[in-house]
């Protein structure tokens, strides 16, 4: 006879014996025989059987705390004669309660608690998963690379035919290196996957191949690409990587690269988030420039290093502006002079004096200087701070022509007539 059922602790048996009254016991695995009073393991764990003599007898009990899973023979017999024609087999089966985590990777290791679960083997999907720590109530439980790769894997432990538990698989991990890689316009970048085997890269746009743990990537626009990798037993892992592709690099000007339109300008590198070096020593995004000349600057976003540079000048002769330390100009308005829109001599030809006048306030004592034509200095002035215009006297200055120069730019220079 054979109780199919597997038992757990506390979990009634009951066996039909046609024979009576003798009746033994034996199991195996096991080494000694009992009568029927008591049934014991070989770790000296027993239950007492309770006996119906029948006829038919009926032998009954309840599996005992602490009773290691696996399959039990019962013999019995009449006179004391053993004999294998009335054997039953009692199975004791793990009884596992709980199961924590229920989620993770190949080698995470995983908690069954329970019952009966001393030298239970666990399988995941039907792999024999490593068992490194075990009780009668919690083992610990390697899973398996070999598992199958479905989401979800039923877990079970051997002589279990019930309360399977369910753990869902990660999907095995991929890395790529670098992992945002930024190129400019025209080169490329050189990617390397790595954890998995057998590697497969798409879309193909501008890589040099589709297969291979490492690859060239020379996309005219920025482009993200999947790599997906297997694991031995043929687990697929995926992960993207974006190669940013910069394209410009050229250097804006704000108000305009001409200084007669503010008396500065704002020189800004086109390419964002990365680190500068201008001509001028700055390492900002931005600087100010307020003299004309050509300025570059080298930016370097990701691994794309471009130079730019550009031409600032100072265009339309007669404009002027003029800032103090620290401060940049502005354009104030002048309301008692409105037609002012460039420097301006008048009396032009000048008799006694002449009034030099400019198209704003001056932010700063600006120098006036009074040439020949032969560059000799013969008068010098100043305009003060917040003005802006001022008059000069001729006295002693004879008929001719001259020349007025304001601030230090050659280009702000006006010829006057002198006359008697």
């Amino acid at each position: 006879m054979t109780i199919t059922n597997y038992l757990k602790e506390g979990d009634p048996f009951y066996i039909n014996v046609s024979r009576s009254p003798y009746i033994y016991y034996s199991y195996v695995p096991g080494t000694g025989i009992v009568s029927y009073q008591t049934l014991k393991t070989t770790s000296n764990i027993s239950f007492t059987p309770s006996i119906n003599w029948g006829p038919p007898s009926v032998v009954s009990s309840v599996i005992p705390q602490n009773m290691k899973a696996g399959i039990y023979e019962l013999l019995w017999n009449d006179d004391c004669t053993w004999s294998g024609d009335n054997n039953a087999s009692l199975y004791v089966g793990p009884y596992p309660t709980s199961i924590t985590p229920t989620s993770g990777a190949f080698g995470s290791i995983i908690t069954i608690n329970g019952t009966n679960l001393l030298d239970a083997t666990v399988y995941f999907n039907g792999t024999v998963a490593t068992v490194n720590q075990n009780t009668m109530t919690q083992l610990k439980a390697i899973v398996p690379s070999g598992t199958s790769c479905s989401p979800i894997v039923t877990v079970l432990a051997a002589g279990m035919r019930s309360l399977p538990f369910q753990f869902t698989i990660q999907p095995p991990t991929v890395s790529v290196s670098p992992v945002s890689p930024t190129i400019c316009a025209g080169s490329s970048a050189t990617m390397t996957a790595s954890g998995l085997a057998n590697y497969s890269w798409s879309p193909s746009t501008g890589l040099s191949a589709t297969t291979g743990a490492t690859v060239t990537a020379n996309p005219t626009s920025t482009t993200t690409y999947t790599v997906s990798g297997t694991t031995a037993s043929g687990c697929v892992g995926s992960t993207t990587v974006t190669v940013t592709v910069v394209t410009g690099g050229r250097i804006n000007a704000s108000p305009s690269t001409n200084l007669c339109v503010a008396g500065y300008s704002y020189l800004t590198a086109s390419l964002s988030g990365g680190s500068y070096a201008w001509s001028t020593g700055q390492s900002t995004q931005t600087i100010t420039v307020y003299d004309p000349g050509t300025y570059s600057v080298t930016a370097t976003v990701g691994g794309c290093i471009k130079t730019s540079s550009i031409t600032v000048t100072r265009s339309g002769g007669s404009c002027i502006y003029v800032r103090a330390e620290g401060q940049e100009p502005t354009a104030e308005p002048i309301a008692d002079l409105p037609n002012v829109t460039e420097l301006s001599v008048f009396p032009n030809p000048a008799i006694g004096q002449f009034t030099v006048a400019l198209p704003e306030r001056v932010k700063a004592n600006t120098p006036l200087t009074f040439y020949d034509m032969m560059g000799k200095e013969l008068i010098s002035s100043t305009i003060p701070k917040g003005q802006w215009k001022v008059s000069v006297s001729l006295e002693n200055i004879l008929e001719g022509m001259y020349l007025v120069k304001i601030g230090y730019d050659h280009s702000k220079i006006k010829k006057v007539m002198v006359s008697k």
